[in-house]
């Protein structure tokens, strides 16, 4: 009786069921792991396993780039505009999932640079934005407005935890699955396939977990008796890219060029950060104090 009562009050809380809520943060978590390891570890993997130039990496990076934005796009429209009996975004949400981390598992073996660009580009590109345009939108969706803060609050936390998990699991695998480079023109270590394969076996197993349980346990939402009529998409992108209307935006868009021109400068560091660091042959402790200095710095910035 008394469990129930204490149920009961958190529900009334937070205005729905507790367990949602640590299944969104579940979620959120799934898709920062992967996040991390696509921006990391597929750079990697062309350096070290393919011995490529970093001008492969850069291409593959910018490739996957401009996917993520189309396909970005695309999905946030067409899940605003999905009715089926599973919701707008469960949908999305498991399709993505599995799709974004069997790819993901695949780079791992992968034996050319075509099938790393394919994966990357093409099926992580689609699938992964997929899980996003449902994951994103999850406390908009399910959480009254009044309870928002709290919960955004809960999914910050494990947007950190996503990031810290996976940096933890690079410790460890740069200290049991580095090896000396091969390259006799180049110095420093490298992460042998094996390791590759060890994280980005976790990466793609999250997504795919997640995906899956995400499908089955959240609710759907608002019913489709109170959902806006659909809209066609062309009717979307007008209403989306009105030119009267954009042009009232002035501040936004200030705001908008000034957050690019920084996370380009980020994202262009942290693409090739890891292989920076392997390539000097740093060592586990090395590591760990270089994120103890670097990371409360980066949290404040960034």
């Amino acid at each position: 009786m008394k469990k129930n009562r204490e149920k009961d009050d958190i529900a009334h809380r937070y205005g729905i069921a507790p367990y949602i809520i640590v299944l969104i943060c579940f979620v959120t978590l799934a898709a920062r792991v992967f996040g991390y390891m696509e921006t990391e570890l597929l750079n990697t993997y062309i350096d070290h396993i393919l011995d490529k130039d970093y001008i492969y990496i850069g291409i593959m990076v910018s490739f996957s780039a401009t996917m993520g934005l189309i396909t970005g796009f695309v999905f946030g429209i067409m899940s605003d505009n999905t009715r089926t009996k599973y919701g707008r975004r469960r949908p999305f949400i498991l399709l993505g999932g599995i799709g974004a981390g069997i790819g993901m598992i695949l780079f791992g073996f992968s034996p050319t640079y075509f099938w790393c660009f394919f994966l990357d580009v093409i099926i992580m590109g689609i699938f992964s934005n997929a899980y996003y345009a449902g994951q994103r939108v999850l406390v908009p969706d399910l959480i009254e407005l009044h309870h928002r803060g709290r919960v955004n609050s809960y999914v910050n936390i494990m947007n950190v935890v996503g990031y810290a998990i996976p940096i933890v699991l690079t410790l460890v695998a740069n200290e049991i699955f580095t090896a000396p480079n091969p390259n006799p023109l180049e110095t420093g270590n490298i992460l042998t396939q094996v390791g590759h394969v060890f994280l980005l076996l976790i990466g793609g197993l999250s997504m795919i977990i997640m995906g899956i349980l995400g499908f089955i346990f959240l609710p759907t939402g608002t019913p489709k008796s109170e959902l806006p009529p659909k809209k066609k998409f062309k009717q979307e992108i007008k209403e989306t890219f009105n030119i009267k209307e954009l042009k009232n935006q002035k501040e936004f868009f200030k705001l908008l060029i000034a957050m690019t021109i920084f996370m380009s400068g980020v994202n262009a560091m942290l693409s090739y950060l890891f292989n920076f660091l392997f390539s000097i042959g740093i060592s586990t402790i090395d590591l760990i104090t270089i994120l103890i200095v670097a990371a409360p710095i980066l949290f404040i910035v960034i």
